[in-house]
């Protein structure tokens, strides 16, 4: 269902460049840090897609897919891989620092669903949480449409598991 609405609203938001400016998408890859507390630290590649609207010169709504990659748990008798996947909506506060340069902040919710695949053993296992997200980045305009981004995302503890994000992104304004 969730993807569902997603797809709607993607698509929804572009079409909407006819009607108005400031709708942006854009694709971003990086790396995902995953700390569960009985397994160190993981690290996994991750990919979003994203779509927002800056409805001012210092704000905007965005909303994205991000698939935060698979790690492999090797800490009990049997090894298992963990994926995970996040749906987010976001406030960010931008801060020009120059006409081609800006900080941002964001803060928001994302909807983050982990599977654990089967084993010999164990069934799979799926189940989505609702949890904060808030990160910092930069962007910068290369022409007045296309931008580059460098960002980091925190998510909220949930199930004993913290997720952090490093990525690079471009987007693109209709």
């Amino acid at each position: 269902m969730k993807i569902k609405v997603c797809m709607l609203a993607m698509a929804g938001i572009f079409a909407a460049p006819v009607f108005a400016e400031g709708i942006y998408a854009g694709l971003d890859m990086g790396r995902t840090y995953v700390k569960i507390d009985t397994i160190p630290t993981k690290h996994a590649n991750n990919a979003q897609w994203f779509a927002g609207y800056q409805f001012r010169p210092d704000a905007s709504i965005e909303m994205g897919m991000r698939y935060l990659g698979s790690i492999k748990d090797t800490s009990g008798v049997v090894n298992r891989d963990i994926d995970f996947r996040a749906f987010q909506a976001s406030l960010l506060g931008i801060f020009p620092i120059s006409p081609e340069f800006a900080m941002y902040g964001r803060v928001g919710v994302a909807s983050i669903k982990y599977e654990i695949d089967p084993t010999i053993f164990t069934p799979k296992f799926s189940k989505t949480e609702t949890k904060g997200v808030f990160g910092v980045g930069a962007r910068y305009a290369v022409t007045k449409k296309f931008g580059l981004r460098a960002e980091f995302d925190q998510y909220a503890k949930f199930e004993k598991t913290k997720i952090s994000t490093i990525s690079a992104s471009a987007d693109y304004f209709f």
